[in-house]
């Protein structure tokens, strides 16, 4: 198992650099935002793996958290994206 475990781990590092490969390639900024969403997917997959491989429930907590931020910034950089902007104007409603 411990095997396996490291062969994930070595397998999800090298998908992380491809990714990382694609923000900074391009072409668009949507492409680049596609491309970091991905990234902190394999980030948050990656600190699941090591926390079974070191048997620690904390990585699991930093999953979690890092889950949350990545859905966070996922909202405002698709407001952004879409209206240019991150907080309406009160004053203009």
């Amino acid at each position: 198992m411990e095997l396996l475990l490291d062969v994930v781990i070595i397998l999800m590092t090298l998908s992380t650099l491809v990714v990382a490969a694609r923000i900074l390639l391009g072409p668009s900024l949507p492409d680049r935002v596609v491309a970091a969403d991905g990234a902190t997917t394999h980030v948050i997959a990656l600190s699941v793996l090591v926390g079974m491989k070191l048997k620690s429930t904390t990585m699991f907590d930093v999953a979690i958290a890092l889950s949350i931020l990545s859905f966070l910034t996922a909202i405002v950089v698709g407001k952004y994206m879409e209206k240019g902007h991150i907080i309406d104007d009160i004053g203009n409603r």
